[in-house]
């Protein structure tokens, strides 16, 4: 997702608008399909052209075609979903090595869903391939985005002919995956694209899909019953709901940038991003955007206006957004890093640690101790691929051979070829590039008092000039925003090289009368010239009375070299990440301690130029645009 806050102004609007859209240029065939193409269907193969199921003996029509019916998560995903209908191969306008079917499954819950399998051209009858797929919100025919994609650069292309997604048209075609001997496959989530059901972000419905389309895409008769995941952001997180739910056939995973919860992508701690603010609506007119009106099938075309005679997907999926308790009913069902990390899964997965859109707030609790084969990439980026390149093809993440090393991971662990032997974490921080066998390596911890005094709620702060898009924000509009300092720690010059690895705590012993109040902490790295950089921040909300409470940073993977400080400021809010009005109220500091974790053990160092946005960090989005207080 790269919507900004100007997406709040718009998105309100958006869904009804796609819908009343679509209703208007919907040919007059849509929905005129057989009547057997929603019925409890026989297995039939999925590349069968034309193939309709009919209904088993005895079976009766379904009451509302295409009806979702209750959802029970992905452990009711326990045979393979059957086929239900599938359309003639066509060539793929933008790779000519590929044959393009479409193809449509039920899962156990009724819902219908979307794939798009692209295969090698000429495959010879009988033969068996394995399966790289992503189920995403973002592979409409349409366009990724919904109608406000505009606000992203991805406009709605009505003209042309229909053709299969090209959101992952790099890895099919960098990658060479029709010569190599996969298939690719695309499968859109629920409410989504040409699928039915009401939109559920990372909820059980989803987590559904992600099971069901793994163990439909092993059983086809062309597939060999080892299947890959593929995806970044979004639908690097519907890889994790995989992981974590390890249907049969899921032999690997590679999560780029991923989101790692649905509730932490909006919420941190209780304390909500501004993605809060619009983030339900934004994905519910991408669910209310139809397919291409003149050239998808109709079939496609009716799926895709699920939402119309539903508008309850909608509304329901933008509601239940704005809870910000993490243990209520509809966040509860939507966690799955913990059990993600104890997965038998095999997991590539790629994490900036200064990400401004997908944070890695979840990256430890999937990484430390994970006993399934991990690789890694990590360092110091933002919301990017790991083959992005800049205008003169050189890798923004600073580092050659990407594509080379997830073939590598694939052919490994899908085909059975034996590993060229990459390092299992390779990672980039403030020192440069090194290999390690795991992340975080914590061999011991920091204990440090922390800062004391009172902050006050009546006006705004900010932690660096960071902002959306890998950019920084003007020095003179970070400065001026920052009206509160906040209270400080600074600590003792380091005297010699210290690598923080992995979250850091924030124990505080407060006191306040008011409610509606945060607290943000701000870690910085002081370079001897005296100016502050932003390692990580963490955040918790505040509540009346005398009490006690713990939060964690984000983790991050930082070395403050030698002669550098360490400083902790604790202020009311960060402008520039959080969605929060000035209260007027006050919270009492009375004492607060900090716990650093020290990384430590055997690491090599490897090749890697400087990450592109690493760059823009060092010279001016990392900084504190105040005075930093003096020891």
């Amino acid at each position: 997702m790269r919507a900004t806050l100007r997406t709040f102004i718009s998105a309100s609007f958006a869904s009804a608008a796609a819908l009343t859209l679509a209703a208007g240029l919907l040919p007059a065939t849509a929905g005129a399909v057989p009547a057997t193409a929603d019925t409890d269907p026989v297995t039939a193969d999925a590349l069968n052209p034309g193939v309709l199921s009919t209904p088993a003996p005895g079976a009766t029509l379904d009451a509302a075609p295409g009806a979702t019916r209750a959802v029970t998560g992905p452990a009711a995903v326990t045979s393979t979903p059957p086929t239900v209908r599938t359309e003639k191969p066509r060539a793929v306008p933008w790779n000519s090595t590929a044959e393009w079917v479409e193809a449509y499954f039920r899962t156990p819950d009724g819902t219908i869903l979307h794939a798009d399998i692209l295969r090698p051209k000429n495959l010879p009858k009988g033969a068996r391939i394995p399966v790289i797929m992503t189920v995403s919100p973002y592979t409409s025919h349409l366009t990724d985005q919904g109608y406000l994609g505009a606000l992203n650069g991805t406009t709605p292309e009505f003209g042309r002919p229909t053709e299969p997604s090209t959101r992952f048209q790099d890895l099919i075609d960098g990658a060479h995956l029709m010569e190599r001997g996969y298939a690719f496959v695309q499968v859109d989530t629920r409410g989504t694209g040409g699928s039915t059901g009401c939109l559920d972000y990372g909820g059980p419905g989803e987590q559904q899909d992600v099971s069901a389309a793994v163990r439909w895409a092993a059983a086809q008769s062309w597939s060999t019953g080892k299947v890959g995941l593929y995806g970044k952001s979004y639908d690097g997180g519907t890889g994790l709901a995989g992981v974590a739910d390890a249907p049969q056939g899921l032999a690997a995973v590679v999560s780029q940038e991923p989101i790692f919860d649905p509730y932490t992508y909006i919420f941190h701690n209780r304390v909500p991003y501004y993605n809060a603010l619009f983030m339900g609506t934004w994905y519910g007119q991408i669910a209310a955007t139809p397919g291409r009106p003149f050239n998808d099938t109709p079939y496609y075309l009716r799926n895709s206006l699920y939402e119309f005679p539903h508008p309850h997907c909608v509304i329901d999926n933008s509601r239940n957004q704005y809870s910000p308790d993490p243990n209520g009913p509809y966040w509860s069902q939507r966690t799955i890093v913990a059990k993600a990390n104890k997965s038998p899964v095999p997991l590539f997965i790629t994490q900036g640690f200064i990400e401004d859109n997908t944070r890695p707030d979840g990256l430890q609790t999937l990484l430390q101790n994970r006993k399934a084969p991990t690789r890694g990439w990590l360092g110091m980026w933002n919301h990017i691929r790991g083959n992005d390149t800049d205008e003169n093809g050189t890798p923004k993440i600073g580092r050659p051979g990407f594509f080379a090393e997830v073939m590598d991971f694939y052919d490994h662990y899908l085909k059975g070829a034996p590993s060229k032997g990459y390092p299992n974490f390779i990672i980039h921080t403030t020192t440069g590039w090194r290999t390690q066998a795991a992340w975080p390596q914590q061999v011991r911890q920091l204990q440090l008092d922390g800062p004391r005094g009172l902050i006050t709620d009546n006006g705004l702060a900010v932690g660096a000039a960071t902002t959306t898009g890998g950019k920084a924000l003007p020095a003179t509009v970070a400065a001026r925003a920052n009206t509160k300092d906040g209270i400080w720690s600074v600590y003792l010059a380091q005297r010699q090289d210290l690598r923080i690895e992995g979250r850091m705590d924030i124990r505080l012993m407060l006191s306040t009368l008011d409610d509606g109040l945060n607290v943000i902490a701000d870690l910085y790295d002081i370079a001897p010239n005296g100016k502050a950089m932003l390692i990580t921040r963490g955040a918790t909300p505040v509540t009346a009375g005398h009490k006690q409470t713990t939060f964690r940073t984000f983790p991050t993977d930082w070395t403050l070299r030698k002669g550098h400080r360490l400083a902790l400021r604790l202020v009311n809010t960060n402008v520039e990440v959080y969605a929060h009005v000035p209260t007027g109220g006050k919270v009492q500091i009375l004492r607060s301690w900090l716990t650093v974790p020290v990384g430590g053990g055997q690491t090599a160092p490897t090749y890697g130029a400087t990450p592109a946005y690493w760059k823009t960090y060092v010279e001016k989005a990392g900084y504190y645009p105040g005075t930093v207080p003096t020891l």
